[in-house]
């Protein structure tokens, strides 16, 4: 681009948008460290279970656990299956009524010889044995006391209607409904279950159950109960699908806004229908971290699970911690209490140590970008474009004018079409393609000759910060443009990440080919002709697996990680206050750093394999910051580790390479 005035304009364009990102990363920081409370949650299930295994009695295990750091009693609304299985009602299906009625009438002279049953049976059947008014297309539900009695029939009054739950006796009900769905359908808590745990100094969390059948409604009616019972902030739903799936997530989210009540979102539980509730319910999220059962008796240790609850804390943003005891020894403890305790116990001592502290998780402050600054960082990013296409070719002040005027009108269009979410998903996409891009083509001008030599390691050094500070602005930009509470709860999430880990290498490839070579056509030419030999099939081979591994590794759900790297990873976090990017900091700095080296030697030839590889240390520092669910200062400071020791880890790789050559001569 030949006019300097031209591009002044630009580069003020981009600072301007910066200067947005740095507001709302002070905006950010602000409402993050006022949401520091973490609660520490267990469910009553799983105390009554610790407790009859131990031989210790329940109000003594809950002392302790109180005295260990746990917070709050997680209640699951009961089933009639449940409430079997606990002596608190009895269940005769329709057909079994018809086989006792078949029973009581036998004749005189076969009673001699038939099961006398008729003692077993509770006065209420028995009555109606006599007046032979069973229906075997119903249910009857007897409870052993009134207590009993009304909260079967409140529960089943809200799940089916009151019109097919009948009243037979004080202590029956007849209930039209399919037998299967009957037993596990939720039907709520207990009123003395929760008054137990409220005086008992924990405050409770509702795990509500769902059914096809639970709606807004249902739920404001459930809602309403519980709360007359004694206070609560959120629900978290239990099983494997949140409330209202699969037709009225909708309504379940008004009804959880009505009594302003949170949903609680258990990420990576993976339930069904969770990214449409997270959507309906805006900012009335509390983010949730549990390891499932099966995880935490079979595969678990104590100090991975402490490991995992403190990196959730940390670095993702949760607030609930919903804690498995374990059913195995861990360490020196002799005894299961012992052992839960001292893990309980840990946990606390972790949140605390990270600045945290224990109590009732609560939501973040409100944080919303407004429209005159999205419209500087839709410019921002325009201005960056601008640059980005000047590599290639020399644009004019029409060309110019024309790539802003379109983001002028972009961002109208999208105010005016209430879709200002949208644009600011793709304002931060198009931000993290442009100047991971940018920060190797501005730095690494291959349409000339340098005039500066290599001679010092400084100069290297200086080329790669350029790069890191030149993605830092687009991530900037990327904070300003998704300055939006609903994306720190992970209600809406940053899209296009694959896109915005590939695009970059491929623009990278491009500005080589383009930029690094003479006769690109003879070089294309070249390269099209060259014969597929074994050695081309090979290193095809081991290029696509490798593009296939960076793929699948990107983004928040992909292909795991060895052993070996995770062990790696928890040394690193103990050496550290939060662990680099790997790919930050073995592969794409240090990579960038020989290429720099490579580019002031003036010997191009290989030039385009350092830059290709090295544009992932920028591309990963910007998609950092596209996480806005984790803790802006902590990604600050996983990108300062990152590049720092990329050119460490650089340093240490040429030096081998020096000592290698110098071997190799003597």
């Amino acid at each position: 681009m030949k006019k300097r005035a031209l591009y002044s304009v630009l580069i003020l364009l981009i600072a301007a948008g910066a200067f947005v990102g740095l507001i709302s990363s002070y905006k950010r920081v602000v409402i993050e460290s006022k949401n520091s409370s973490v609660e520490l949650a267990i469910d009553y299930s799983d105390v009554q279970k610790l407790s009859l295994r131990e031989g210790i009695s329940f109000d003594e295990l809950l002392a302790k656990l109180k005295g260990a750091g746990i917070t709050s009693i997680a209640l699951t609304e009961d089933t009639l299956d449940k409430l079997e299985l606990d002596g608190s009602v009895a269940w005769v299906t329709g057909y079994e009524f018809e086989t006792l009625a078949k029973i009581t009438k036998t004749k005189k002279k076969e009673k001699k010889n038939a099961p006398q049953v008729g003692r077993f049976i509770n006065p209420s059947i028995k009555t109606l044995l006599r007046a032979a008014k069973g229906d075997p297309l119903s249910s009857y539900v007897i409870a052993t006391d009134p207590a009993s009695f009304r909260f079967v029939k409140d529960g089943l009054d809200i799940m089916i209607g009151k019109d097919r739950v009948k009243r037979v006796s004080s202590d029956m009900l007849k209930v039209s409904d399919d037998e299967e769905d009957l037993l596990s359908m939720g039907i709520g808590i207990p009123s003395r279950k929760i008054d137990m745990v409220i005086s008992k100094g924990f405050y409770v969390i509702p795990r509500i159950k769902n059914n096809y059948r639970l709606d807004g409604e249902k739920l404001s009616a459930k809602l309403q109960e519980l709360s007359s019972y004694g206070p609560f902030t959120k629900v978290v739903f239990d099983g494997e699908e949140v409330g209202g799936y699969r037709n009225n997530i909708s309504s379940v989210a008004a009804a959880l806004k009505e009594y302003d009540v949170d949903y609680g979102y258990v990420e990576m539980a993976e339930q069904k229908g969770d990214s449409l509730l997270l959507k309906n319910m805006g900012t009335g999220i509390v983010r949730v971290h549990s390891i499932p059962e099966d995880e935490m008796q079979k595969k678990m240790t104590k100090a991975e699970a402490l490991d995992r609850f403190e990196r959730a804390v940390s670095e993702r943003g949760v607030r609930v911690l919903f804690i498995r005891p374990f059913y195995s020894l861990q360490g020196p403890h002799k005894d299961l209490t012992t052992t839960n305790l001292s893990y309980i116990s840990d946990i606390k001592s972790n949140v605390l140590k990270s600045g945290h502290t224990i109590g009732v998780a609560g939501r973040p402050g409100p944080l919303k970008v407004k429209t005159g600054a999205l419209l500087l960082l839709a410019l921002a990013v325009a201005a960056g474009f601008c640059l980005l296409l000047s590599v290639f070719w020399n644009m004019s002040l029409k060309a110019v004018a024309a790539v802003l005027s379109t983001a002028v009108f972009a961002t109208v269009f999208f105010r005016y079409a209430g879709q200002l979410m949208l644009f600011e998903k793709l304002c931060a996409l198009a931000a993290a393609i442009i100047f991971p891009s940018l920060s190797i083509s501005s730095v690494f001008d291959l349409g000339k000759k340098t005039d500066i030599i290599f001679s010092s390691i400084s100069r290297p050094v200086a080329m790669v910060l350029a790069s890191f500070f030149i993605s830092m602005a687009g991530a900037l930009i990327v904070i300003g443009a998704l300055s939006d509470s609903l994306f720190m709860l992970g209600a809406q999430q940053f899209i296009g990440i694959k896109a915005a880990f590939v695009l970059p290498i491929a623009f990278v490839a491009l500005y080589c080919a383009v930029k690094g070579s003479d006769n690109m056509k003879e070089k294309l030419l070249q390269w099209l002709n060259t014969p597929i030999t074994g050695m081309v099939v090979m290193v095809f081979g081991v290029v696509a697996a490798a593009g296939a591994l960076y793929i699948l590794r990107s983004g928040n759900f992909g292909i795991g990680v060895l052993d070996s790297e995770r062990l790696a990873r928890a040394l690193l976090e103990n050496l550290m206050v939060v662990r680099p990017r790997t790919k930050e900091f073995l592969i794409g700095y240090p990579v960038l750093f020989l290429g720099a080296i490579y580019y002031l030697k003036s010997d191009r030839k290989l030039l385009w394999a350092f830059l290709i590889i090295g544009v992932i240390g920028p591309i990963s520092t910007l998609n950092t910051f596209c996480h806005v669910h984790s803790p802006l200062l902590i990604s600050v400071l996983r990108a300062i580790y990152g590049v720092i020791l990329g050119i460490a880890v650089g340093l240490i790789y040429y030096l081998l390479y020096l000592a290698y050559r110098k071997l190799s001569r003597s």
